[in-house]
């Protein structure tokens, strides 16, 4: 198989997981939390089973705690999270499509490997969003505040230190990086979710300060998570080189004391 045809499969590839990345974003955006129960079902089903109370449907597609005034919305399916997701899986099988010999096989295989990441990413966006709305409740619940924020604001700080870190996991499990770190392409695509594309778009323009808000917070959190892992690896290298050089020459006086017993 030549370089074109690997370049030109691998182009189509990612063309495809972009529009379906775009209808996803453009189904979000005229949906309602009734049209989004394939997420918001499973999820107020998996919050229930973690926290062991009971959500009730309202008719309108969203699920209600009303003993502890607890709702489910639209806004909580987490639909960007499985965007990211999604991409993630996509480039685990970028290789596979790349490497694909015959047209007819080849419109199978991509329709199969298309499934398989909607699938993936729904599970993730399933498990990690009910973390994050297991967290968000035990704030409001329990009153964990830092002084200054407001609860809205520590339920976006929350989003993020769960959030990125899940969609960097995946990154590092399952896609496959070589030559771009995890957490980097992680930080970008979660940045350019979040934030450019709204600059793209225009969609700032509807809450401009809410939106700066948004760009502090997810920028800088993303960036300083990123510099408290190099920070922590960096530590954890030298440490590992430490061990190493002691074991080292812990070995080199072993076969000194050794060599001297023979000797005698």
């Amino acid at each position: 198989m030549n370089i074109s045809r690997r370049n030109w499969q691998t182009c189509c590839w990612w063309i495809i997981i972009l529009g379906v990345a775009l209808s996803l974003k453009q189904y979000y955006s005229i949906a309602t939390a009734r049209d989004l129960q394939w997420l918001l079902r499973p999820l107020a089903w998996l919050t229930q089973s973690l926290l062991g109370l009971p959500f009730i449907n309202n008719g309108s597609g969203e699920w209600l705690n009303t003993e502890n005034n607890i709702a489910i919305i639209k806004s909580c399916a987490g639909l960007n999270f499985l965007i990211l997701s999604l991409f993630v899986y996509a480039k685990r099988y970028q290789i596979l499509v790349a490497s694909s010999r015959g047209t007819g096989g080849l419109l199978l295989l991509v329709g199969r490997y298309i499934a398989i990441c909607l699938l993936a990413a729904w599970c993730a966006t399933l498990v990690v969003n009910a973390i994050r709305i297991v967290v968000a409740i035990a704030f409001y619940q329990y009153d964990l505040t830092i002084v200054g924020l407001t609860p809205e604001q520590m339920h976006r700080i929350a989003g993020v230190l769960i959030y990125f870190p899940a969609l960097w996991l995946q990154f590092h499990l399952f896609a496959r990086m070589k030559h771009v770190p995890a957490g980097v392409t992680a930080a970008l695509f979660y940045l350019g979710l979040l934030i450019f594309v709204p600059l793209v778009t225009g969609y700032f323009q509807e809450q401009p300060r809410l939106f700066i808000e948004h760009i502090f917070v997810t920028g800088g959190l993303t960036i300083a998570l990123l510099v408290v892992h190099s920070g922590i690896l960096r530590i954890w290298n030298k440490y590992c080189t430490r061990v190493e050089k002691w074991a080292d020459n812990n070995r080199r006086k072993r076969l000194l004391i050794s060599r001297i017993r023979k000797r005698l």
